[in-house]
């Protein structure tokens, strides 16, 4: 699923590999999951994702850092990813790192840095939930976000209410 120009304009679904994100960067999401033609199937008899239960698999675990101190935010997604790296042997050229564009970080755990071993199911985003959950238990990153049916905002694209974009940075740029 991809949303374009508002949150409310949800239940679109492309072909990830053909997906283009539209000139000029506005407001653009895409869903935490990936899912197979039933899915886009659902979306366009019921005219939503709601309650879809459906076999999916996602190509990234992701970490959401919010918080009203920006700096306080900075540091905490510092410490939770040199933990990743001195207990779970992360490098940290595997992360993608952004600035989410309001207040605070994103960090972003490609899979095929851990496994290559994923299979779809339909209850994926369950044992999603749980490992990311894990990895983060001692940080206060947004845990609400593990859900089938939640978008993540693309990177390079503006957060509506802030002005500002999502901007990828490096651990360097994210120490300073």
């Amino acid at each position: 699923e991809y949303v374009l120009n508002g949150i409310q304009n949800r239940n679109r679904v492309e072909d990830i590999t053909t997906f283009k994100i539209p000139e000029p960067r506005f407001e653009c999401y895409r869903s935490m999951f990936l899912f197979n033609v039933n899915f886009k199937n659902y979306v366009e008899k019921t005219g939503s994702t709601k309650n879809y239960l459906g076999e999916h698999i996602s190509d990234a675990l992701i970490f959401d850092f919010d918080g009203a101190e920006l700096e306080a935010v900075k540091k905490e997604a510092v410490t939770f990813i040199w933990g990743l790296y001195y207990n779970f042997g992360v490098p940290v050229a595997y992360l993608r790192i952004a600035f989410s564009g309001s207040k605070g970080f994103h960090v972003i755990l490609p899979f095929e840095a851990v496994t290559n071993h994923l299979k779809p199911s339909p209850d994926f985003f369950e044992s999603y939930k749980k490992l990311a959950e894990k990895l983060s238990e001692d940080f206060k990153n947004d845990k609400g976000i593990y859900n089938i049916n939640r978008i993540f905002r693309i990177s390079n694209t503006i957060h509506q209410k802030s002005g500002l974009y999502k901007i990828p940075l490096t651990f360097a740029e994210l120490q300073q």
